[in-house]
């Protein structure tokens, strides 16, 4: 998949005490799943006279990092948003198995890293993913 040549995507810096345990192969798969998604969705619209835009924002709390992906093309039906983490659910009605296996996989990586993967309905104004990780504090 490559994206439009216009497309934008944005990340936001965040710096914070601490550290956060990651498996860097395993955060770029998770976003290049996101990021995918994002992309085929803008390729679908039946209006693409706006660029594709995909922000990545980060903040901490006192327990976590949280990542949010956020992309500005049509949402994910509410119908089908429920299960979207299962595998083989697709929004892409004209393809058939071995789909629907992204948003899977880019939970389970965040499983394995000890942290979640959340998708948050935004109807008419794209979809948005929350990526939180716990911080890990170093011991003295």
């Amino acid at each position: 998949m490559v994206l439009p040549q216009d497309a934008k995507i944005q990340i936001a810096a965040v710096s914070f005490e601490g550290g956060v345990a990651i498996v860097p192969a395993y955060i770029v798969r998770l976003l290049q799943n996101l990021v995918r998604n994002a992309g085929e969705a803008y390729q679908r619209m039946t209006h693409t006279t706006d660029s594709l835009i995909i922000s990545i924002d980060c903040h901490c709390d006192d327990k976590e990092l949280h990542l949010t992906i956020s992309d500005y093309v049509p949402g994910i039906d509410s119908a089908i948003a429920a299960h979207i983490f299962q595998a083989h659910v697709t929004t892409k009605a004209e393809q058939r198995l071995p789909t629907g296996l992204g948003l899977a996989s880019a939970r389970e990586l965040a499983h394995i890293m000890h942290g979640r993967l959340e998708y948050r309905q935004r109807p008419q104004a794209g979809a948005k993913f929350i990526l939180k990780l716990p911080l890990v504090t170093a011991s003295k």
